[in-house]
């Protein structure tokens, strides 16, 4: 695996800053985000979520056939083949504060060795649940890294400092 890991969420502010054109980078994104990366390199796909309700019908059937080799999902998941999420794993290294599809990307990205992690389109600040329970805990997993001697790149345009 490539040690610099970009983690890529949804917020527009710097989603699209992503080095998807850097080799050295492994670009890692959210499943219900993948249709946006049409063209871009995309090494991984994550879909930790244990309710897909609210996804719309045959989603996780587009996951497995759009990302299949790629795709990290939840022991929950509904269609057997996909690697499944090290939860226990990764639960260890915070005591848990796995509270959004970041800090699971983050935590996984921790156990695979990561030198570098990137968080573009990353704002916790969505609604309230993002920016009180979300966004502390993000912050928990930045700290971690960085005492760990992990390189954290957070772009400018990214209030997630602010």
């Amino acid at each position: 695996m490539t040690k610099k890991v970009a983690i890529v969420g949804g917020a527009p502010s710097s989603q699209m800053l992503a080095p998807f054109d850097d080799p050295e980078w492994e670009i890692w994104v959210l499943g219900n985000q993948l249709s946006c990366y049409d063209g871009k390199v995309v090494h991984r796909i994550f879909e930790i979520h244990d309710d897909l309700s609210d996804k719309p019908p045959g989603y996780p059937k587009w996951l497995v056939d759009n990302a299949y080799k790629n795709l990290v999902v939840s022991d929950s998941f509904p269609i057997e083949g996909p690697e499944i999420y090290p939860e226990a794993e990764a639960s260890e290294i915070l005591g848990g504060h796995l509270s959004s599809s970041p800090a699971y990307m983050m935590a996984y990205a921790l156990l695979k060795g990561a030198t570098d992690i990137g968080l573009y389109g990353i704002d916790m600040s969505v609604d309230d649940h993002e920016y009180f329970k979300q966004r502390p805990d993000m912050y928990a997993w930045i700290a971690y890294a960085r005492g760990k001697g992990i390189n954290v790149v957070i772009p400018p345009e990214s209030p997630l400092f602010a």
